[in-house]
């Protein structure tokens, strides 16, 4: 029977690489990150650079002013949090083998990046996998076990949602913000199953946040639609990017995405919703957040 899972470990040997790099300038850093700290692992380098050239971004200006700093200080964390994150996997997995009966094997990729994310649901060797960045890991301040179960929940739901959908290369082709929404309020969802209960892994180190987005779900949902139909590109890094928020709360937009589909569950299944074309998918959102 082929293995379900495996995890790859690109991180261990960072506090080594950090004895060397901890005095060095940013630019002197991230040179020997690509060089010296990836040397081994250019499949991965390869895939980070890469998704921000595709993305119209220079990934050493994306370490420079949002990863740098806090990479100073949470480094000697990492090798920690990252064997805490490989002791939870594989009950996560089991858990999402249970509910959902996944059938493919996944990767499981701990590593030391440039800021491409906490959990990336991707594929990597031609294999469905969760990127796992510790830099923002550390940087979101997800630390705990429980956040750090839903961190790995909220990737894997992705994948599921992507094996419903057909899509092979495990990779949604749609950028549109609409649909960024509807994957990720398919991702919470699956993360609350998984987890048992509505964690919100986001809202750490946020006061109240929860509470403050039910209390202003109209509001966030006017927003939305307001914002996206000016600025589709800033709409999509005021509500989901962590370094980005509104009115003091980042990442709201996985609110509105599972409040999106809490509300379809009413009436369809899970998989009926994972189903759905993009252009009612279009529709029922603008719908839906004009109700709320």
């Amino acid at each position: 029977m082929k293995k379900s899972f495996q995890i790859i470990d690109v991180y261990t040997h960072f506090d080594q690489f950090w004895q060397m790099a901890s005095n060095l300038t940013d630019e002197e850093y991230m040179d020997a990150w690509y060089s010296i700290f990836m040397k081994n692992h250019l499949n991965l380098r390869r895939k980070l650079v890469h998704e921000y050239e595709v993305d119209g971004y220079e990934w050493k200006s994306i370490v420079k002013n949002y990863v740098f700093s806090d990479l100073q200080k949470n480094a000697t964390s990492f090798t920690k949090i990252g064997k805490q994150i490989q002791e939870i996997i594989p009950t996560i997995h089991m858990k999402c083998q249970e509910l959902f009966q996944i059938e493919f094997p996944i990767n499981y990729v701990i590593y030391v990046g440039i800021g491409m994310g906490a959990g990336w649901a991707t594929s990597f060797i031609n294999e469905a996998a969760v990127l796992l960045g510790l830099e923002n890991i550390l940087q979101c301040g997800w630390t705990s076990e429980e956040r750090l179960k839903a961190l790995v929940a909220h990737e894997v739901g992705h994948l599921i949602h992507l094996k419903e959908r057909g899509c092979k290369d495990f990779k949604f082709h749609n950028d549109d913000l609409l649909f960024s929404i509807y994957e990720e309020g398919m991702a919470m969802w699956a993360e609350h199953q998984i987890m048992g209960y509505n964690d919100w892994h986001m809202q750490e180190g946020q006061d109240n946040w929860v509470e403050w987005c039910y209390q202003h779900k109209h509001i966030l949902a006017q927003k939305f639609l307001q914002e996206y139909r000016l600025n589709e590109a800033q709409t999509s890094k005021n509500f989901f990017g962590s370094w980005f928020n509104i009115e003091g709360k980042s990442q709201t937009g996985y609110f509105l995405g599972h409040e999106i589909i809490k509300e379809w569950l009413k009436l369809l299944s899970f998989k009926e919703i994972a189903l759905l074309p993009e252009k009612h998918i279009y529709i029922k959102i603008l719908e839906t957040l004009e109700q709320f």
